[in-house]
């Protein structure tokens, strides 16, 4: 049976296009043309263990790294005026995002451009196509998930989850082990990631750290494992969202 596929791009900017879709309607900027995506899952690398007296390697997932992500778009300009508007959206510095629903089941993956759009050696006009490669520094695809309140987490993708906690007032938060860290009152929501790099870093909506919060907090790194299911509990008022990192979304 045939997916159902549609396809968004958000810019830096905020400005939206749609690329795929079921009605000829929605295009208008550019679409994808057939077979126009190439590539755009994930890339891994797993060491190669051999320990004596076993044969052949052994696999460890704790060992794996997952690289950057690549990959391409074809698009074909709807109109003559196409060409600005999508050169203007693509920034090889500040990502946009790709929003991909198959199946209903929405997959986003933040993307830059690999290098600098080719400068059309003739006037673009209905139909020209451009070939727009990509990079995805996070190199996994995410579905998106929230919740409120005591949440349990499953981890059925194909690298840790790390939970991002949003508050607005005090009160306690039990992480997956157990343990229960406070909340201190704050004057605007709060942001706190509960990965390995940022686990202690506090930010305000707008994503700029607050030093004396960051100073205060203890270290909440706890990401859920591969495979794992766990369960966090947040105050009244705060919101816990995570995503499920896919090395593909098309399986």
């Amino acid at each position: 049976m045939a997916q159902r596929v549609s396809l968004e791009y958000v810019s830096p900017s905020g400005v939206k296009m749609t690329l795929i879709s079921p009605s000829w309607r929605d295009y208008e900027v550019a679409f994808v043309v057939a077979d126009g995506i190439e590539g755009l899952v994930g890339v891994i690398e797993d060491p190669v263990v051999n320990l004596p007296g076993i044969a052949g390697a052994v696999f460890r997932l704790a060992d794996r790294t997952v690289q950057a992500m690549t990959g391409t778009l074809t698009l074909a300009m709807v109109n003559e005026k196409s060409w600005a508007k999508l050169s203007a959206a693509w920034s090889t510095i500040r990502p946009g995002v790709l929003r991909l629903t198959v199946d209903e089941m929405l997959h986003v993956l933040p993307v830059r451009l690999a290098a600098p759009l080719p400068q059309p050696v003739t006037q673009m006009k209905t139909g020209s196509q451009v070939v727009v490669s990509l990079v995805a520094d996070g190199g996994v695809w995410l579905r998106p998930k929230s919740g409120a309140g005591t949440v349990r987490i499953a981890n059925p993708g194909d690298v840790p989850i790390s939970p991002v906690i949003t508050w607005t007032k005090a009160g306690a938060l039990t992480l997956p082990s157990g343990a229960r860290v406070a909340l201190p009152a704050v004057d605007s929501p709060r942001v706190v990631s509960m990965g390995p790099a940022d686990g202690q870093v506090v930010r305000d909506a707008t994503g700029a750290i607050d030093k004396k919060l960051t100073k205060a907090l203890p270290s909440l790194s706890e990401s859920i494992p591969v495979g794992a299911t766990a369960t966090i509990t947040a105050p009244a008022g705060a919101t816990i969202e995570w995503a499920e990192g896919v090395l593909s979304p098309w399986t």
